[in-house]
């Protein structure tokens, strides 16, 4: 029985499968014709155009709310394996082993998929090695305490009574559902807990490439619906700039049309104030070429000192005596 409506590429390739089926059947004269085919492929644009709203998943505020009424470490690193690593629940979580977790370099490898009470592999097949975060790591290293199931070709989520194969995910999906009614949260899916996992990532500034590796997406354009739920300062920033003028600092030059901006006026829309002064320093004192030297040389090293005006080098301590002094003076 399903729980949701199946995707549009698992609606096409049962479709395809029975309509082979059938199509023997046909050749074998058997039935006079195939039944499936009035029954049109399903189209993927409307799962391309996903739109992952926000009571789709929880922030890490609810997490923590979600996880205070966990009944056991088992069902809270189970939640916590979608939540802070972003395996998809129940599947790649159950096929979780031992050996796939990294006490010593604290990081999970999903190379399982636990699916229809077999084990299959992941539904992609990049295998992306994720960073656990101490939580994470503190909950699965008590659960291995349990003194059973513990080499690495045991899963992760058995119970006693079965050891040699992982739980089924019904109760887990219930604990679930129980933990969200007690902590007062908006029901979501179980498996959302990897859509919290995705866009805490995003909010944090973290690469759409990055993001897409540890989640083990095919395709980009999955991973993009994430970045929707991403801060862009500078891309604000400029939109203040050319709408909203009067509520910048003082200390910030409004955009000015660019056909009768200077060289430097157009410079201060680019960079910092802090270094407007010595730009302009640098500007008057090699802007014309010298008389000792031929002027291509000259125009090089204007160029490689505006780039270092621009961009200057980052200072850093020679020693870590150094650093630890920095740190005692503040």
């Amino acid at each position: 029985m399903l729980v949701a409506p199946a995707a549009a590429q698992t609606r096409n390739e049962y479709r395809d499968i029975f309509s082979a089926c059938l199509n023997y059947a046909v050749r074998q004269r058997w039935i006079p014709a195939n039944p499936l085919v009035e029954v049109k492929r399903r189209s993927k644009r409307e799962q391309r155009e996903r739109v992952l709203r926000r009571d789709d998943f929880y922030d890490p505020s609810e997490i923590d709310r979600l996880l205070t009424h966990a009944p056991r470490v088992f069902e809270e690193a189970f939640w916590l394996c979608g939540a802070h690593a972003g395996l998809r629940l129940s599947g790649e979580a159950l096929g979780l082993r031992w050996g796939a977790v990294d006490f010593n370099a604290l990081i999970l490898r999903p190379y399982d998929n636990w699916v229809l009470n077999q084990l299959d592999t992941p539904k992609t097949s990049d295998c992306e090695a994720i960073p656990m975060t101490p939580r994470l790591a503190r909950a699965l290293l008590e659960l291995k305490q349990r003194g059973y199931a513990t080499t690495d070709e045991d899963f992760v989520f058995v119970s006693e009574q079965e050891p040699g194969r992982p739980v089924r995910d019904k109760p887990l999906r219930a604990a679930f559902k129980l933990a969200c009614q007690e902590a007062d949260l908006k029901p979501i899916k179980m498996y959302n807990l990897r859509h919290s996992f995705g866009t805490s990532l995003a909010a944090k500034g973290v690469d759409v490439r990055t993001i897409q590796g540890l989640m083990r997406h095919a395709r980009l354009n999955t991973t993009e619906q994430y970045m929707a739920y991403a801060p862009r300062p500078e891309l604000a920033n400029q939109i203040t700039r050319a709408l909203d003028p009067e509520s910048l600092p003082k200390n910030v030059t409004p955009i000015r049309a660019a056909s009768t901006a200077s060289f430097l006026e157009r410079l201060e829309e680019e960079i910092p104030a802090k270094w407007l002064h010595e730009v302009e320093r640098i500007f008057a004192e090699g802007h014309m070429p010298l008389a000792t030297e031929p002027a291509h040389l000259d125009r090089g090293r204007e160029s490689r000192r505006h780039l270092i005006a621009l961009e200057p080098p980052v200072q850093t301590p020679a020693k870590a005596s150094d650093i630890e002094a920095s740190y005692q003076e503040t």
